[in-house]
């Protein structure tokens, strides 16, 4: 029997998955369109139906139907292939089936959940009626999912055990909290509900805003606690609805809460975000990455709002982001601006500052009557920005600007940007507040070649599952050798780099690809997987070494001319050499 990975290649034709998602023009025997995942006027994205691939020459952006999907629904490999494989018919016989099956588990409860909660909102009037009050329409509070949950202990404890489920689900999805005589209680009460859903808009958890009175005492906001399935700092409340416009228009919105997602969505504004209970996480700033270039910053302009706001600044900026913000009137945030008038809401949106100049405006307003306190302002505040931004050009600009703005020479600025600690860190500078968490280090560089994950990943989970047969078809003493020249590491060396987790969706992403092969063709499948790896080395080292030859040339240097045109040669032809292995492996 055929993998589930060939069968759903059998049923699904990559064009139609990738048609799904942007438009197809066809271009001989191949598709092209416009790149979802970079912005560009001319297309560079092709698809070949023969070959059963897809690759963008803008941005090197590449491989099966499998990393199309995870690459545009933000998924690992088990995610994309549960999706595909829902898509084409296909059954999965699950890698951990107690541990799936107790995740569908808890989808199954949370679903009951928010079901529960909008009916009981089409069932009070009140709830209905604050809604209204906040500009809210019964349209968008339908597409959103919005609910209320009664004041009741156990309203909800009671319909999920009708509906069949077990008190460990109920507490294990944080439906439930366990009390001191041992009982379970609704989490949720008197509350407006907001469904939290992932990527894929399955609804993971919850968070709900007091309803009634305010006393105080009672936290204003409640959210779901951690569960397999809800990791607040992974999730972005909006973002299933909001995709497919990020990536269109390449950009994000990020505000503070659900209400200014959801009026800002109602406006028109269908690219706004918001992290759910906690601050803009790396994992947040990674995902988005995947999406846009540009992040736009909404956040409040009071105290809270600022100090949030220059958390999350300096971790985009290395992230590589374009960070524009917005200046929201004093005393409001987006919901409030959006509820009293969309399109009032529509124009602040558009009227976007770049990080450096928002900065420079806010505190020559704190600060403008004394000199020294701006100057000293700018220096802690605004400074370690301009370090982090990745253009160079941009830091020549914004340092001008700031020695213009300061009546300070432009060497002053560009002294005060070296002493910036250059290791990327999370926050832009350590003068900032909040910054304590820990810095990230830079990506590990392989043979002083980054090394190409998606490879690497496919080609130890192929070696890990080989290694579990009686008679593994690969010979880990020459995989070594070659793993060396993809990534300057031995198989050992890589897979260290790997948690236990990790390593088992690796082994799970082989058996599903691999399943039933027989072991000639793992064999040449390592060989292709290795011959694309070292492809993609070349590449970049061909890149570099021109960069070099161009420097060489305008320096009028002979010798090193001469020097690097025979290395451009020797690496153009190991590519040419590499390109004719490739063509026999795709026959």
């Amino acid at each position: 029997m055929s993998s589930p990975v060939e069968q759903i290649k059998e049923r699904l034709s990559i064009v139609d998955v990738v048609s799904s998602y942007v438009k197809l023009e066809r271009a001989g025997k191949n598709y092209k369109a416009r790149c979802p995942f970079h912005n560009e006027k001319t297309p560079s994205f092709f698809v070949s139906p023969e070959r059963d691939t897809y690759h963008c020459f803008g941005c090197d952006n590449g491989g099966d139907v499998f990393q199309f999907v995870q690459d545009m629904e933000g998924l690992d490999f088990s995610g994309a292939l549960k999706v595909l494989a829902e898509r084409a018919g296909v059954p999965l016989r699950s890698y951990h089936p107690a541990e799936d099956e107790a995740r569908a588990r808890l989808f199954r409860v949370l679903e009951s959940a928010a079901r529960f909660f909008e009916n009981e909102l089409a069932r009070n009037a009140d709830a209905r009626a604050y809604l209204a009050a906040r500009s809210v329409s019964p349209e968008t509070a339908r597409a959103f999912r919005v609910g209320f949950a009664p004041a009741s202990w156990q309203a909800l404890t009671t319909f999920l055990r009708n509906e069949g489920f077990r008190d460990a689900d109920l507490f294990e999805s944080g439906c439930a909290i366990r009390g001191s005589d041992g009982r379970l209680y609704d989490r949720f009460r008197s509350r407006i509900m907001f469904p939290i859903a992932d990527a894929s808009g399955r609804v993971v958890g919850f968070s709900g805003r007091i309803f009634g009175t305010e006393d105080g005492a009672t936290a204003k906001y409640v959210n779901s606690p951690e569960t397999p399935l809800f990791h607040k700092s992974k999730l972005l409340y909006g973002l299933s609805k909001a995709k497919s416009h990020m990536r269109r228009l390449g950009k994000a919105m990020v505000v503070e809460g659900q209400m200014d997602v959801v009026l800002s969505h109602q406006a028109g504004i269908e690219y706004a975000v918001a992290p759910s209970g906690t601050a803009l996480s790396d994992d947040h700033l990674d995902f988005l990455r995947r999406m846009a270039n540009t992040l736009i910053f909404a956040f409040d302009a009071d105290a809270a709002g600022r100090a949030a706001l220059e958390r999350s600044v300096g971790r985009a900026l290395t992230r590589g982001f374009s960070v524009l913000l917005i200046r929201l009137p004093h005393g409001e945030d987006p919901a409030s601006v959006a509820a009293a008038d969309a399109s009032r809401w529509n124009e602040i949106a558009e009227r976007t500052m770049h990080v450096i100049e928002f900065y420079l405006a806010i505190l020559k307003e704190e600060h403008g009557g004394d000199a020294h306190a701006y100057r000293t302002r700018v220096e802690q505040a605004v400074v370690p920005f301009v370090a982090r931004l990745g253009s160079p050009i941009e830091q020549a600009h914004f340092v001008s600007r700031i020695a213009e703005e300061l009546a300070l020479p432009e060497e002053a600025i560009w002294e005060s940007v070296r002493r910036v600690k250059p290791s990327p860190s999370p926050e832009a500078g350590a003068s900032l507040p909040g910054s304590k968490e820990k810095r990230i280090a830079p990506p590990e560089k392989a043979g002083g070649e980054a090394a190409p994950d998606a490879v690497l990943r496919r080609l130890l989970g192929l070696l890990l599952w080989t290694k579990k047969m009686p008679a593994p078809p690969i010979d880990l003493g020459s995989a070594d050798e070659r793993l060396l020249r993809v990534t300057g590491k031995t198989f050992t060396e890589n897979i260290a780099r790997y948690d236990t987790a990790a390593q088992g969706r690796m082994l799970f992403e082989a058996e599903m690809y691999y399943t039933d092969t027989e072991a000639p063709r793992l064999a040449a499948e390592f060989e292709e997987l290795c011959a694309r790896g070292e492809e993609r080395v070349l590449k970049r080292r061909l890149a570099e070494t021109l960069k070099e030859l161009q420097a060489a040339e305008r320096a009028q240097s002979e010798e090193r001319t001469e020097e690097l045109l025979r290395a451009c040669q020797s690496v153009s032809r190991e590519l040419h050499a590499l390109s004719e292995r490739l063509r026999a492996f795709s026959k």
